[in-house]
């Protein structure tokens, strides 16, 4: 880190920050003509062009015994995105680690005496995003005004509810910067809503420290692709349903993706935060494919609308707040948001847990589109009379009163695929859409020639793109037993209960690999050209595609990491179950990630940051160690290079190869032998009886009913868990024998 010495103003380096005696000067900047030195060149640096404000800042830290001072402006080298990136990244830790923040209100009066709010609120500090940054993380602030005279500290009696007014960020948050955890992300997000910055993104940047997340710095990208990029990587690491809470203006579009466009979107949740700042929690798996955010939480079927429950209250407040859903409609499995409901009725029945894919986001044109599908099925319906008493998707998002029931449901058809279909139409009634659209190889051009078997990026649609129309796909629920259950003393005699009969059945199970694929494939429909087609039969069905879901009986895929090195990899055999080619693409890019490593030792960090600081450091030797792990480009080659009619040997060939590039033969995917077929066994067995099982055991020895049903699943998991370490301790695997 740069930083201004307080006595010489020359620029020095602080090798270490978290133990150096250093000030942050926050103030809105305002350009000052030839007079900023150029920063961070030594032999340009002049005293005398630096600005007369940081001097001054300079001054009293020097007065305040301390040695060194940053300012954003000239301790940063503008021109290099690497510098910005890096400062922007540890600014969380350079606003905690600094003595004090020294904040300069240019426009506050000398002659403004106390703490009258109409002079203290027509700052214009409390506008920028950066420097609101600067006063909430920083954990002593010293205020100063434009004549430099010493006005307050942050935490001051006096000031700190004129400063929690102002700002809109609670006194706790103000007072204590690390209560931020224990403030739900949204409610972080509304503090930035009337903020702004010199270049669009930077409102973003500013944001991603309030939030705990670090970001790549790409100027240029436009504050919505930005907020979206920051969005994705909040829900990787939380699971903090008040991401999803935002509601688009009057003025905006009503068909969405997952993401909002600005922090504006957040603004209504300020009115959460005189209630219950708690972040909220959103017990669901969330992750991120070429078909968008694919999320398995609590769904509520409405007619021709989904809800996807996002905010439960308990406790006390179950009563006097509302329950939020976003509402959403399905264009042949693939959902858009239209809105964001609340209701004050209770569910009587708990919302089902299901697996559904939102897009990212919709610009105009493919909005546009997703509207024309949709009022095309809406008129459809209508004219079956099925939309009475249905909310209107046209409404602007507003608060309602809508009770989230679902409808029983009537008979329950299911596509070739095994995705159930509504009870209102047949898979023939409706449109069909390309699910692959709005992803980014959706602009390349797609062969019709069913023998091509190429590498050629426009030979037939990705196997993945349909990866969601298979009813077998389902991640795994992640609901977890606390250790305090009860439910965990019976886990030993539940396994010896039921060990005789896995026993048997994998003594007596046969299993092979899976037949050829048929000879037709998925045929996809050009989504821009739809609304011309109407009339066509293709347009609503395509008589060659056909997708067979996978029966037990079958072989189960090996990891490859696990298959290269089985000792270290040990856990993909128990821990992960792959049924399919999706399975192996999904559990590569989930579980084996490349980590980020240094080129020179090819040592692995857990993050990019401690990386670059090693690299920097130049401590090591050069070495040719193996870092495992696909990269971003594997990933993409992954997913975009697999094709459904090859068959599943061929497909496993294409992921070896490019897992593994160069690495010789390509092994048997399947687990067909020793260990590894008997785990595949005990698998599928458990997957159709454990929880049958689980429960007549605990029927028979008289245990009350009164457990929810996800605890019985997860007892049922965890006895599988047991199973397999059992058999494993008595088994070797394949490789050994």
């Amino acid at each position: 880190m740069k930083a201004i010495c307080t006595t010489t103003f020359n620029l020095d380096d602080i090798p270490d920050p978290s133990i150096a005696s250093y000030a942050v000067l926050s103030r809105q900047e305002r350009p000052v003509p030839n007079r900023s030195p150029s920063t961070l060149d030594r032999d340009l640096w002049d005293t005398s062009l630096i600005p007369d404000v940081v001097t001054a800042a300079c001054r009293v830290a020097a007065g305040l015994g301390i040695n060194h001072l940053w300012d954003r402006s000239l301790c940063v080298d503008q021109s290099s995105s690497a510098e910005v990136s890096l400062s922007i990244n540890e600014s969380r830790q350079r606003l905690e680690s600094a003595r004090v923040a020294i904040v300069y209100l240019d426009d506050l009066s000398a002659q403004s005496l106390g703490y009258n709010e109409d002079d203290w609120e027509r700052c214009g500090y409390w506008t920028e995003a950066a420097t609101t940054t600067d006063f909430i993380l920083s954990k002593r602030v010293e205020i100063y005004d434009s004549q430099w005279n010493h006005r307050c500290s942050k935490t001051c009696s006096e000031f700190i509810p004129l400063a929690s007014n102002i700002t809109g960020v609670p006194i706790s948050v103000l007072r204590e910067p690390a209560a931020l955890a224990n403030v739900a992300v949204g409610i972080r997000i509304a503090w930035y809503a009337a903020k702004s910055s010199a270049r669009p993104e930077d409102l973003i940047y500013s944001l991603a420290p309030i939030l705990g997340v670090e970001m790549q710095i790409i100027y240029g990208e436009g504050r919505t692709k930005a907020f979206c990029r920051l969005q994705e990587q909040i829900l990787h690491d939380s699971r903090d349903s008040s991401i999803f809470a935002w509601r688009a203006g009057s003025n905006g579009p009503e068909i969405r993706g997952i993401f909002a466009h600005s922090p504006a979107e957040f603004a209504h949740l300020l009115a959460y935060q005189n209630t219950n700042l708690a972040p909220w929690r959103f017990d669901s798996k969330v992750r991120f494919t070429n078909n968008g955010a694919e999320i398995r939480g609590p769904v509520i079927k409405q007619g021709l609308f989904t809800f996807l429950d996002i905010r439960k209250p308990t406790g006390k407040d179950a009563g006097s707040e509302p329950r939020i859903a976003i509402q959403l409609r399905e264009c042949d499995g693939i959902y858009v948001r239209v809105g964001l409901t609340s209701a004050h009725t209770r569910i009587p029945s708990p919302p089902q847990r299901q697996t559904i894919d939102i897009i990212r986001d919709a610009d105009p044109t493919i909005a546009g589109n997703l509207r024309m599908h949709i009022e095309k099925l809406d008129q459809f319906v209508n004219t079956r009379g099925s939309r009475e008493g249905l909310p209107d998707h046209h409404q602007p998002e507003e608060e309602s009163s809508m009770t989230l029931r679902p409808k029983e449901p009537t008979g329950l058809k299911r596509s070739r695929s095994g995705r159930p279909l509504p009870p209102y139409a047949s898979r023939r009634s409706l449109p069909r859409v390309y699910q692959g659209y709005y992803s980014s190889d959706s602009s390349e051009s797609e062969s019709d020639d069913s023998n091509s078997e190429s590498d050629s990026d426009s030979d037939d649609s990705s196997a993945s793109d349909r990866l969601r129309a298979s009813s077998d796909y389902e991640p795994e629920e992640e609901y977890i037993l606390e250790e305090s259950n009860k439910l965990h003393s019976l886990r030993p005699d539940i396994l010896n209960s039921v060990f005789d009969s896995v026993q048997i059945c994998v003594s007596t199970a046969e299993y092979k690999a899976p037949p050829a694929p048929p000879l037709k494939r998925a045929r996809t429909t050009n989504w821009n050209s739809l609304h011309e087609d109407e009339e066509s039969s293709e347009a609503f069905e395509d008589p060659n595609m056909v997708i067979i879901p996978r029966q037990r009986g079958y072989f189960h895929f090996s990891c490859p990491y696990y298959l290269r090195k089985p000792e270290k990899y040990q856990a993909c055999l128990l821990g992960h179950d792959l049924q399919s080619i999706e399975d192996v693409i999904h559990h590569l890019q989930e579980h084996h990630t490349e980590p980020p490593y240094c080129p020179i030792c090819r040592q692995p960090f857990e993050r990019a940051l401690v990386r670059d600081n090693h690299v920097r450091a130049r401590v090591c030797q050069v070495s040719q160690g193996e870092v495992d792990g696909v990269n971003e480009r594997q990933k993409r080659r992954l997913e975009k290079k697999d094709r459904i009619q090859l068959g599943e040997t061929r497909r496993w060939a294409r992921i070896w190869n490019t897992v593994f590039p160069g690495s010789g033969d390509v092994p048997e995917p399947y687990m067909s032998l020793g260990l590894e077929r008997e785990i595949s066994i005990i698998r599928d067995f458990w997957d159709a009886n454990g929880l049958d099982l689980v429960s007549e055991y605990m029927g028979k020895q008289g245990i009350p009913d009164q457990h929810e049903p996800e605890e019985i699943a997860a007892l049922s998991k965890l006895v599988l868990q047991d199973l397999l370490d059992r058999v494993l301790r008595d088994r070797p695997t394949s490789s050994e024998t």
